[in-house]
């Protein structure tokens, strides 16, 4: 099981990829603004309260667009690996897998070590270029 890190998204990629994927522009704009202004602040019983921290990566914690947000983010991985016929070929149905995921797991699947290699191959050229980190 691979986990792609909420806390990587790259806020400029994930605007890139929504207009790719044909969103409206007031939906592009929107997601734009909320996390061109985002901040958190830390509060600790020693330390109080810290200013303001600018969040320049990731999606928002706690809230309920940031699973959305994080697989629109995944959309085009997941339409990569379905490419090119390395998925999981069932023998009863003939239906063929290539990935799951659901929230921050994600599963590559595959018939053979060579196409499981392709599909990891592909993943770690996405997330370079994503600028996403993984924990495996």
């Amino acid at each position: 099981m691979i986990h792609p890190r909420f806390g990587s998204l790259d806020h400029a990629r994930l605007l890139a990829i929504m207009k790719d994927l044909g969103y409206p522009l007031d939906a592009i704009t929107l997601v734009g603004n909320i996390y061109s202004q985002s901040t958190t602040i830390f509060t600790g019983e020693h330390f109080g309260k810290t200013k303001p921290i600018p969040i320049q990566r990731g999606t928002i914690q706690g809230d309920t667009l940031s699973p959305y947000l994080f697989l629109i983010f995944l959309e085009p991985l997941l339409r990569w690996l379905d490419r090119g016929n390395n998925g999981y070929t069932f023998g009863t149905s003939k239906s063929t897998v290539s990935s799951a995921a659901y929230a921050d797991d994600l599963v590559a699947l595959a018939n053979n070590l060579q196409s499981i290699q392709t599909q990891l191959d592909k993943l770690d050229k996405y997330c370079e270029w994503a600028g996403m980190d993984l924990g495996v």
